[in-house]
């Protein structure tokens, strides 16, 4: 069975915020899409703060990440291996995965989620609507 994968963006919102999406859905796994894991304006999303809320339940993926920012990103050589990982992951328990920008549609992870659906099948819902649970409307890339 192929579980589903959620996304969502942090910036200008809280780590409770976070931990309401988390209750409110299946997720078991976050995974950080994040090239870098820190945050200046919000130290709740670095790495080491993420590590403590979820302990063995965070993950940083950081193959995924996006290190220019930039749409459509350069993809290195271990990007493939990684989103394989993901998508077998998602065979085993729901992911949600994390990044800075609010919009998926200005968000790598929108990319790195097709991929993942792709694969896998899995269904993709980018949340952050007015609520924090509501999904936003989908809007692909491609």
């Amino acid at each position: 069975m192929t579980h589903p994968l959620y996304t969502w963006g942090y910036q200008s919102r809280s780590i409770e915020e976070l931990l309401v999406i988390v209750r409110a859905h299946p997720v078991i796994c976050v995974a950080d899409v994040r090239r870098t894991p820190y945050s200046r304006h919000q130290p709740e999303f670095c790495e080491h703060e993420l590590r403590r809320v979820f302990g063995g339940y965070y993950r940083h993926a950081w193959m995924l990440g996006n290190q220019h920012r930039t749409l459509p990103w350069k993809r290195g050589p271990e990007w493939e291996r990684d989103v394989k990982g993901a998508a077998a992951q998602l065979g085993d328990c729901p992911v949600l995965l994390l990044c800075l920008e609010r919009d998926p549609e200005r968000c790598h992870r929108s990319e790195v989620a097709h991929e993942i659906r792709g694969l896998c099948g899995c269904e993709v819902t980018h949340l952050g609507g007015p609520e924090p649970t509501q999904p936003v409307k989908q809007m692909s890339l491609f």
